[in-house]
């Protein structure tokens, strides 16, 4: 009888320690209630047609916070949101057979999407329409 109690034991302790260990890993970031600024360009091919200054929460992603204030065209794939194109008031952008959006954050290209890139205070977002290679 102790011999299986001690068994069951060892054997809880592992699955809680499994179970710590896996959340550890495998926490998704979210967004807190902070808000944030971040500044925000986007380029067409060749100049500047929108820059500025909006509020954010921190750890949102970028798709999300672009949402707030355009209309995102795109489609969802298993590895994130490919952005064919943005629209408001004063930006009207979409790619073409040529053209496709790269993704920068403090002027470093993004090798990960809109999707699954978080947001900090201070940052620069910048896309800009280039041309394929």
């Amino acid at each position: 009888m102790k011999k299986i109690l001690f068994k069951l034991l060892i054997s809880l302790i592992v699955v809680f320690f499994g179970l710590f260990i896996y959340t550890q890993f495998n926490q998704k970031t979210t967004e807190k209630d902070t808000i944030i600024e971040v500044n925000l360009i986007i380029y067409d091919k060749n100049d500047r047609v929108f820059e500025a200054n909006l509020d954010s929460k921190e750890d949102q992603s970028v798709e999300a916070f672009l949402k707030t204030y355009f209309t995102l065209k795109g489609s969802n794939f298993g590895f994130g949101y490919f952005l064919t194109g943005i629209q408001s008031s004063e930006v009207n952008l979409e790619v073409d057979q040529t053209t496709y959006f790269a993704f920068y954050v403090d002027d470093v290209y993004q090798e990960k999407g809109i999707s699954q890139t978080y947001l900090k205070d201070g940052q620069t977002v910048k896309l800009k329409l280039e041309t394929l290679r």
